[in-house]
């Protein structure tokens, strides 16, 4: 599944908002995972905690006869501990508390502390430990991620893009806002490497059926002798060893289709049936079998047609062509 980075300044100025988190993961619905970082929340509320503070310092400065307007006392400051319990509590499913090993922590402070990796000075002051620990999360779905499924930062701020894309190129798309961000995860396409691999395990088991009794036609590119006129031949697919991609080429999307060709080497057991035609005077005749071969060691080309979800795993998979048999001879 596609997963998705959040940063603190990518919704509502880097203010913690419900209703923007609802609806961010309404609009991914269930297509993605989205992991916000415990240092986000830790950021979230150090930016609540101010502006918490500031709208008390303007109630206890800012005086208004009660007789013109009543205003009610403000309830107890939270601390900071509280305003992050709060907010784990109130992120809605759907999105995820993402907490790095504890040596991430030490290492965020390392690059802080030297100005080394993401750090940097903003009006003489040392920042970076929290931009860190963000790539931090980032690294941790590439690593755990499937071979084609998508990886996405989502952050307003343009230096922190910058770096993911200095670090990871093309592994991890860059959203500055939502639009980008949902355009992002309909346009994304694996990389025909990674998807092959993907493929390739799909189907692993689905060869044996879909072969069967060669429904879809066969030929014999290496047949030692032509057939006569009266003689036949049957194949059906008795077991699959491997079954390996060669070339998969995938086509444009279009309207939400995702569509493609792999080519298929499948390795495996063969029976042949030699058939003879039995004709009568009349013209009549019918097919009798001869004999048969168990064929161990054959290889089996199929061009395979696949249809994709939007996840990129395969919805459809269909021989739409004659497979092409190679005898051990």
């Amino acid at each position: 599944m596609t997963k998705i980075v959040l940063d603190s300044n990518f919704i509502r100025k880097g203010r913690f908002s419900v209703r923007d988190l609802k609806g961010l993961a309404g609009a991914i619905q269930q297509s993605a995972e989205i992991f916000v970082p415990i240092v986000i929340v830790w950021e979230w509320a150090e930016h609540a905690a101010s502006d918490i503070a500031e709208l008390a310092a303007m109630h206890r400065t800012r005086h208004v006869e009660p007789e013109i307007f009543a205003v009610e006392p403000l309830p107890e400051r939270p601390t900071k501990d509280e305003l992050v319990e709060t907010m784990i509590a109130l992120i809605p499913r759907g999105i995820t508390v993402w907490y790095p090993q504890p040596d991430a922590y030490r290492d965020a402070v390392k690059s802080q502390v030297l100005q080394t990796g993401v750090a940097e000075r903003k009006s003489k002051v040392k920042t970076g430990a929290a931009d860190h620990l963000v790539l931090e999360c980032v690294r941790a779905q590439v690593h755990e991620r499937c071979s084609a499924e998508a990886v996405h930062l989502a952050t307003g701020d343009k230096r922190l893009r910058s770096l993911c894309k200095a670090e990871f190129d093309e592994e991890v798309m860059v959203a500055s806002n939502r639009h980008d961000l949902l355009l992002g995860l309909t346009e994304f396409r694996p990389a025909e490497s990674e998807l092959a691999e993907v493929v390739e395990q799909e189907l692993s088991g689905w060869f044996l059926s879909e072969l069967g009794e060669f429904s879809m036609g066969f030929e014999i590119s290496n047949r030692p002798r032509p057939l006569l006129r009266t003689e036949s031949q049957t194949a059906v697919m008795r077991d699959v060893s491997v079954a390996e991609i060669h070339d998969l080429d995938i086509g444009q999307i279009t309207g939400g289709a995702r569509v493609g060709t792999a080519q298929f080497r499948v390795h495996g057991d063969l029976e042949l049936i030699h058939h003879e035609l039995q004709e009568e005077e009349d013209g009549f005749g019918w097919w009798t079998e001869i004999e048969s071969h168990l064929l161990t060691m054959v290889v089996v080309h199929v061009e395979v047609d696949l249809t994709f979800d939007e996840e990129w795993s395969i919805a459809n998979a269909v021989v739409t062509k004659s497979a092409a048999i190679e005898l051990d001879i």
